[in-house]
């Protein structure tokens, strides 16, 4: 497993248990959009692990490094985008 992997899982949990995830307004129309509640998107990134964590990219409007994730949500793909602040912002 790969360390900045195992880091990233790390870091994502512990927003996950502090309460500090925020939803950027693209990510709350999306899942809103998919039908599903904050909750069950909460659910979706507590499941994230480090199989489903396929790269980092940098954001061509903040320049900041995402974690790409891809998880499977019955048969439709996910890709999940993190950005690690001070809060996780999803």
């Amino acid at each position: 497993m790969s360390n900045w992997k195992s880091k990233a899982i790390e870091n994502l949990r512990r927003h996950v248990k502090n309460g500090t995830v925020r939803w950027t307004t693209k990510a709350t129309r999306e899942f809103t959009v998919l039908g599903l509640t904050e909750p069950a998107a909460f659910e979706i990134v507590e499941s994230l692990n480090v199989e489903d964590l396929v790269g980092c990219i940098i954001s061509e409007t903040s320049g900041e490094e995402l974690h790409v994730f891809k998880t499977l949500l019955d048969e439709l793909m996910l890709y999940v985008k993190v950005a690690f602040r001070a809060e996780c912002v999803v």
